[in-house]
């Protein structure tokens, strides 16, 4: 059942408490991010409808059960949310079972299902999410509380993700890290982000989203990172500044992670 409580977090103290500790550039940065999400959102709802209809018949056409398909994900805080798709896999498809981390070319899939997957169709639903505020256009993506318990304690720093809101798409994603590829590579994006996060950023990566689907089909081809007990440490120096970035940050971003 989804709750109103954010999943218990243990870098809690790395959050601002109040908008009071939020300086005054912060403060900025989040208004001009929510109208942007606002703005943006809207457009691509209004855009993408006719879309959107076609889809909605088709996955009726195509198999029984909702259009849509709601599943809990955590967002900022942790706080868990209802995150919406269209339906890519028969109704009920878990029906009970243990949840199973999404695989390239699922079996599970239906064919039209692995269609919109492939072409991202199937997440244009999340546009309402970004509306309600559950969501950003910019962010680290949701993840399903139950992976959340894994992750946390496997990979260090993993709850820093929930710093800000998720987002419909990401550094990590434009990158190529979705799907069934390394966790730990994606968490390393996903902090870099949260480190450098700015209006430019956050367009740059608005932009690139439509040309990752290549590279992202390309690096889940390749071997993932087993995910152990063992606490796997990503290989950066994370030093969440209170700050944002400057512009200057912003012109080295592929570069700026610092080797062990």
């Amino acid at each position: 059942m989804i709750t109103n409580q954010p999943v218990n977090l243990i870098n809690r103290r790395s959050y601002p408490t109040c908008y009071s500790e939020l300086s005054s550039l912060e403060l900025s940065y989040a208004f001009l991010k929510r109208i942007t999400d606002i703005t943006v959102a809207l457009l691509l709802l209004v855009c993408s409808l006719p879309l959107m209809i076609i889809v909605a018949v088709f996955i009726k056409i195509s198999s029984p059960g909702a259009v849509i398909y709601k599943q809990e994900r955590c967002t900022k805080t942790g706080k868990v949310f209802w995150l919406y798709k269209f339906r890519s896999m028969p109704d009920n498809v878990e029906n009970g079972k243990r949840p199973e981390w999404g695989k390239t070319d699922d079996p599970r899939c239906t064919k039209l299902g692995r269609l919109l997957r492939m072409l991202l169709i199937d997440e244009l639903p999340q546009l309402i999410n970004v509306l309600k505020g559950d969501m950003s256009l910019v962010g680290p993506r949701p993840e399903r509380p139950y992976f959340i318990k894994r992750f946390r304690t496997s990979i260090k720093d993993y709850d820093l993700r929930h710093i800000v809101k998720a987002g419909l798409t990401g550094w990590a994603q434009v990158n190529g890290y979705r799907g069934n590829t390394s966790i730990v590579k994606r968490v390393e994006h996903d902090l870099f982000y949260i480190e450098n996060r700015s209006v430019l950023f956050d367009l740059k990566i608005i932009l690139m989203t439509p040309f990752s689907l290549r590279l992202a089909r390309s690096k889940s081809k390749k071997k993932t990172v087993a995910i152990s007990k063992t606490n796997i440490k990503p290989t950066y120096n994370l030093a969440l500044n209170p700050h944002l970035c400057s512009l200057q940050h912003c012109t080295c971003l592929k570069n700026s992670f610092t080797e062990k």
